[in-house]
């Protein structure tokens, strides 16, 4: 980028996570969801509960939730649904961390 007047590079950065951030906590604390009834969807409601820190099972269902990512990640690349639809996403995960590989595309947002 370019240099702006009584600013540190590094703020940019910074100013980048805090957007990130509040971005997160926008999605999780208005997120609301329905559910499947003999086919048809119910009205949408907020989610309000949620794991505690510390609980448990949070590890187990985060693994069930990562492995099932990964699993749809990988039958995306392997059945070339990118070379179809000049889609490019790759993934790497380790421990509790998830890296998507792809290029900065609305298609490959769309894909995933």
């Amino acid at each position: 980028t370019e240099f702006v007047k009584d600013m540190q590079i590094l703020d940019g950065i910074l100013i980048a996570n805090e957007v990130l951030d509040e971005a997160r906590r926008e999605c999780v604390s208005t997120a609301t969801t329905s559910i499947l009834v003999n086919g048809s969807p119910t009205d949408e409601f907020p989610l309000e509960r949620g794991l505690r820190q510390g609980d448990p099972l949070s590890h187990f269902l985060f693994l069930l939730t990562a492995e099932g990512l990964n699993v749809i990640m990988q039958a995306m690349v392997e059945s070339n649904v990118g070379e179809q639809n000049h889609v490019s996403v790759s993934h790497l995960q380790f421990a509790d961390d998830t890296l998507l590989v792809g290029s900065k595309t609305w298609a490959n947002v769309h894909a995933l």
